[in-house]
């Protein structure tokens, strides 16, 4: 994942196409899409954004004060992507084994992480394949256990693959 965006960088340079709005204070939670967004707040700058969005949604505080507790988050690339974003972006997924029980006995997870192959998922499931199924359809590689978690490493030139620059 790219640093934390910086507070004077503005929205159309934000690299990922999903934006996550979060208010602890209000306990209100939104995941909205970077060109929905552009349409209607315009080219904001992104620490104005969250605050913009809570007045605009009968947040009293955000009316009244100015302050409202929410934030903007960067979403996990995995609730929103698919498979093509991570071929052409060149991401790196790693399946960590999370076994415990075996036959209804104490098992071990593997010992190391197992780096899935992108091109061949892409081959087996398609394109357009969304990540956040891929738990579904696949298994821990050394042995066979569904009980995994699938960590994606993201390099800072699969940003531009997002946006369109390939």
């Amino acid at each position: 994942m790219p640093a934390k965006p910086e507070p004077g960088n503005r929205l159309s340079a934000y690299p990922w196409r999903e934006i996550v709005i979060n208010c602890h204070v209000c306990n209100r939670h939104a995941q909205v899409a970077k060109e929905r967004l552009l349409k209607t707040y315009g080219d904001l700058a992104l620490a104005d954004l969250a605050l913009r969005i809570a007045a605009d949604r009968s947040c009293s505080r955000a009316k009244a004060d100015g302050y409202c507790g929410a934030r903007m988050l960067t979403a996990g690339v995995e609730t929103w992507a698919c498979l093509e974003e991570a071929m052409h972006g060149g991401w790196i997924a790693m399946l960590h084994c999370n076994r415990h029980i075996e036959a209804l006995k104490r098992g071990s997870a593997c010992r190391k992480p197992f780096e899935l192959y992108v091109p061949t998922l892409v081959a087996l499931l398609g394109w357009d394949f969304p990540l956040a199924r891929l738990p579904y359809k696949v298994t821990c590689p050394g042995c066979g256990s569904r009980s995994f978690f699938i960590e994606w490493h993201v390099p800072e030139r699969g940003a531009g693959a997002l946006t369109g620059q390939r």
